[in-house]
């Protein structure tokens, strides 16, 4: 009898996805799926580069207060205090007897330190900045010793994306993509204002490892949701037009804070549209693959019905009917969306567990080890070890370098309005540019040219004067190279995806994607720190890291039209041009 049962569960399931196979050809059905989907998801845009206004870096000096009390200008302050000739220093200032200095006229207090032996310098005790510009870095003192506090702003909303596509990656899976969708809502509405209401540092950390992690719920959650019901044949260019959500809010963002200077008021700006996402929860379907899958075809079943017309009934019972005339086993009849919901319990109601679920620590602990197990799987093998490796720093350069360019406005010093919203638009061909590509000339070939064009654009950028003359200049080269940043980035997830078999294939994309977010979580500590030692390094290092892996990308095979490896002996034992080797240069 459960035998029975089961049977006809499984029949009733994949006429269910048939079905659902059918409503997703409808365009209007299949673009509203889209945009409830792609809308939400531009809030990560609007988070990832408001960075560069909200922690801008005024110009800086040591605050001197005996001479600020004698009513003197922050000029002469400076005159008297900071040392480096003309270019006055930001972070350190003499130890001169201040005390004295301000019961002279600034006049006489000159001509004492211009005839006087300079004495030692110290680190600022406190810091005065230039007027207008409103910031965190103004109000945390977030410069010079701790400008690296600054970086950890930028380096918690890409930390709380790690630990949020971990976590809600297992809440989806487990309760379903809405729910995971509805608390990255909730997440995001508190989070955003945390931000913009902070009363210290630390409420500011708080708050954008939360954006962080409601960014990837709402992100992946609602990627997940459309991937699972649009045609198949839509996937690819859908998954396309759904990632130019990043460089949309990218644009956004320049105009709102060209407008709205004050850093507290922006953030509260580009927060209140997460408001909005609860309205798209409650019109995002769940996944009807993710209802079936767990039993809950009733609920599956009331989705399709509300999109099943009474022409793709017809069409659906006339090939079923051909289907059952072709097939040696009687066939029931088919099941209809609407008979779906009067079926007798055992047939349609929520499946009957034969065991309890593990609890959510429990199914935490399963996925660690059993991702441990394959990562020994992994690195058991020269050939996968050495594939995984190279893929892993691919996935970090091209992370990295990303992040990078897209912060690195300061070290530019050109127009952060126009930068800001030139790293969204060239984002957009970038996701188009390897399509045609990829179809004529393989993974390898068109990953080494982009990292390569991309590579030198961003060395080249060491030779530009950084003067004003040559701004526009720079600008176009720094753009080629977060064009082909942006493009190669694409190819290199699909080619690990072909590289690695079955069995340890998501263990090696999710290690991938690890290593992605330390590209990411590197990237503001390299613009910064390194960047404030020499304006060119951030640029530098990440042209010379793109094309070492543009070089390795040489040693891995060729994997356009080969099949996808099931086991880890289809690696093992395939022919030499299939290997990883320098054979593969001449190849």
């Amino acid at each position: 009898m459960k035998m029975k049962e089961m049977g006809e569960k499984r029949g009733n399931e994949d006429e269910l996805l048939m079905k659902l196979e059918e409503i997703s050809h409808r365009g209007w059905f299949l673009w509203k799926i889209f945009l409830f989907c792609t809308i939400p998801s531009i809030l990560n845009g609007l988070n990832l580069t408001s960075y560069i206004y909200l922690a801008e870096v005024p110009q800086h000096w040591c605050s001197v207060p005996e001479l600020k009390s004698a009513n003197w200008t922050e000029e002469e302050i400076r005159n008297v205090s900071s040392p480096g000739g003309g270019e006055k220093s930001s972070c350190f200032f003499y130890q001169w007897d201040y005390s004295m200095l301000a019961s002279m006229t600034y006049e006489d207090a000159l001509s004492y330190v211009q005839s006087n032996k300079l004495p030692s310098v110290k680190p600022c005790s406190g810091y005065s900045y230039a007027e207008g510009i409103s910031s965190m870095v103004v109000d945390y003192d977030l410069v010079c010793d701790r400008i690296a506090l600054k970086s950890t702003i930028q380096m918690t909303l890409s930390l709380g994306k790690f630990a949020g596509a971990f976590f809600f990656g297992i809440i989806s899976d487990k309760y379903g993509r809405r729910l995971s969708f509805l608390v990255g809502s909730f997440l995001y509405i508190i989070s955003g204002p945390m931000v913009s209401f902070a009363v210290n540092y630390g409420m500011i950390i708080a708050g954008r490892i939360g954006l962080g992690a409601a960014g990837s719920a709402i992100y992946h959650s609602a990627y997940v949701i459309l991937i699972e019901i649009v045609d198949k044949n839509k996937r690819a260019s859908l998954s396309t037009l759904y990632n130019m959500s990043y460089p949309i809010g990218q644009m956004i963002v320049p105009l709102i804070a060209y407008f709205i200077r004050d850093w507290r008021e922006l953030q509260l700006v580009i927060s209140v549209p997460a408001l909005m996402t609860l309205f798209f929860y409650w019109l995002l379907p769940e996944s009807p693959r993710w209802l079936i899958s767990s039993g809950k075809r009733a609920e599956a079943a009331r989705f399709i019905n509300k999109f099943y017309t009474e022409e793709m009934k017809k069409k659906f019972e006339a090939k079923m009917k051909l289907k059952a005339e072709s097939s040696p086993v009687p066939a029931r009849k088919p099941l209809d969306c609407e008979e779906s919901l009067e079926l007798p319990l055992q047939n349609i109601t929520d499946s009957a567990k034969t065991e309890d679920p593990p609890s959510p620590l429990r199914g935490l602990w399963l996925k660690l080890t059993a991702a441990l197990k394959q990562f020994v799987e992994l690195v058991r093998h020269s050939e996968l070890r050495n594939r995984l490796f190279i893929t892993l720093f691919a996935w970090c350069v091209c992370s990295l370098s990303y992040y990078a360019l897209a912060l690195n406005v300061d070290n530019f010093h050109t127009n952060r309005y126009i930068y800001g919203f030139l790293t969204g638009l060239v984002e957009v061909p970038s996701y188009l540019l390897p399509l045609p590509l990829l179809k004529y000339l393989g993974r390898r070939y068109t990953s080494i040219p982009l990292f390569y064009v991309g590579g030198v654009a961003l060395v080249g950028i060491l030779m530009i004067p950084r003067t004003p003359e040559y701004n526009i200049f720079l600008l176009v080269v720094a753009s080629i190279g977060r064009l082909c940043t942006s493009a190669v980035f694409a190819v290199v997830i699909l080619h690990s995806t072909e590289l690695f078999p079955t069995l340890v294939r998501n263990t090696a994309i999710g290690l991938g994607s690890t290593a992605a977010h330390i590209g990411s979580m590197s990237a503001p500590f390299l613009v910064d720190l390194l960047g404030a030692y020499a304006w060119f390094i951030p640029s530098t290092v990440c042209g010379m890291a793109t094309l070492i892996a543009g070089t390795c990308i040489f040693l891995l095979p060729e994997t356009k039209n080969k099949p996808l490896p099931d086991t880890i002996q289809d690696i093992v034992n395939a022919p030499k041009e299939s290997k990883l080797g320098f054979h593969q240069i001449c190849s």
